[in-house]
This record gives structure tokens, sequence and C-alpha cells, in this order.
């Protein structure tokens, strides 16, 4: 349970929960990927599929998460496995100069799908979050989205609204 009020505390999340990488490989978005990722079908993409672990305990899978980046990135392939601990933005951003202005984050309810079932230690069907945040650089361009799918006991989200003072 971490607030999440800034980018920088994606950060903090991120360096507490390490990344452990399934696959890489190269997708063409069909119309539900674009639709999710904020993109063009048939537009290509770097994709990571991968697992966050509970830092304090070990092989206790917190999310599944599918990231896609623009296939320019060609060093992602290679960062995220030499840095697990740190968010694939902000790799994009230390390689390659792009800046995140803003991260618009998407939470919805969903079922696991049986792909992912065993790799998280949950029933298929079981409930879960899905969490979709687009990284948008200076321009409003969506430079790469996660989709993270969290078993309903392993994820909360709390939010503070407060009065405008206007």
């Amino acid at each position: 349970n971490h607030p999440l009020a800034c980018l920088e505390d994606l950060f903090f999340l991120a360096q507490n929960n390490p990344r452990v990488v399934k696959r890489i490989d190269e997708v063409v978005a069909d119309y539900e990927l674009a639709q999710t990722i904020g993109c063009e079908p048939g537009s290509r993409w770097l994709h990571v599929a991968s697992i966050r672990e509970d830092n304090e305990k070990k092989d206790a899978p917190i999310c599944w998460t599918d990231s896609y980046a623009r296939p320019t990135f060609s060093k992602v392939r290679q960062l995220v496995r030499s840095d697990p601990f740190a968010l694939i933005s902000d790799l994009i951003e230390t390689h390659y100069g792009i800046q995140s202005e803003e991260v618009r984050q998407t939470i919805s309810a969903v079922t696991v799908s049986a792909k992912i079932a065993k790799v998280l230690d949950v029933a298929p069907g079981s409930p879960a979050l899905k969490i979709v945040r687009r990284y948008l650089d200076h321009d409003g361009n969506t430079f790469e989205t996660t989709v993270s799918i969290h078993p309903a006991d392993r994820y909360t989200c709390s939010i503070v609204l407060k009065r405008d003072k206007r």
C-alpha cells in the first residue's frame, strides 16, 4: 500500500518491487490493443511481459505487467534486465532523453485470465484490478503504456479528495 500522488511515487514503488522479465518481443497493435495503449491499429510496439515481486517476499508476484514502448527504443530490451528496479519509462527517459510530462491512469475491475493465473498463483477467473498507465511526452504523444493485472487482494487504491479553496 503506497501513495500515488505524483510521478515520483511510481519510481518509489518500482524501487521496492523488482521486475522479473518473462518475455520480450515486438507486436503489431490490433484494434483492441490500440484502444488500450493509445495508438493507431497496425502500429508496431516493443512488448515486455513481466511480473513485479515483493522485495521482502521472494517469489511472491504482486502483478503481471505488459509494457508497450515504441520499437525505436531498442536498448530497452537489455535495460529492463540489467535494472529490474527501474520503471521502463524512466529507462526511456534516461537513455533517450524523452520526459514524462503526464501519466494517464485508468483502473478497472477484471478477472485473471488463465494465461497469467498460474504465474500470479491465483485461480483463473479470480477478481483483479487492471491498471493502464499511458506515459505521454511534452507533445502529448504516448511513448509507453503499461497494462498491469493485480489480483484483488494485492492492490488497494486510495484516493484523497480535497475541497477546492478557490
